[in-house]
């Protein structure tokens, strides 16, 4: 992020069911993204990211606080956190150079959950610039209340 860059909120959801939350249609004039996240779901589940509706080519390596190295390698989607029901799972991810036709993209963020404290690195493996952004739950469990998603631009310097 340039110096001077500030984050500017460009969409707010609070879904209450549902296992799938897309957001589309924000403009290309920012830097990066910023999706921050805090959820809850219907039952036991992982919460997930897409983007760009692309179901494959995302690298992948997620640490917990413990220093152990929890998965790694090439899937679906990445994985943001998990969530037993009973509590808010929080997380923030960053996803740099979005509108770039030119890089790799890059997603880094961290969550808070249930098992530890993770830190998810990851990419997909495209130089497409994204134009969505999704947030899915597993296991057929949906969101429910007090789920809030919030997606921000950092505008350029």
């Amino acid at each position: 992020m340039a110096a001077g860059a500030t984050y500017e909120p460009i969409a707010t959801a609070s879904p209450t069911n549902g296992t799938i939350y897309t957001f589309s249609g924000f403009p290309s004039s920012y830097t990066d993204l910023v999706l921050v996240g805090s959820c809850i779901m219907t039952g036991g589940t992982t919460l997930r990211l897409r983007l760009n509706g692309s179901t494959s080519g995302y690298l992948y390596q997620i640490s917990r606080s413990d220093g152990t190295i929890a998965g790694s390698g090439n899937t679906s989607m990445i994985e943001l956190c998990d969530n037993n029901g009973s509590f808010l799972s929080t997380f923030v991810v960053n996803i740099m150079d979005y509108s770039a036709t030119t890089l790799q993209k890059v997603v880094l963020g961290q969550s808070g959950d249930q098992a530890n404290s993770l830190l998810i690195c990851g990419g997909l493996a495209t130089t497409s610039a994204i134009t969505s952004i999704s947030v899915l739950t597993t296991n057929g469990q949906s969101f429910a209340s007090g789920t809030k998603l919030t997606l921000y631009g950092i505008a350029r310097a």
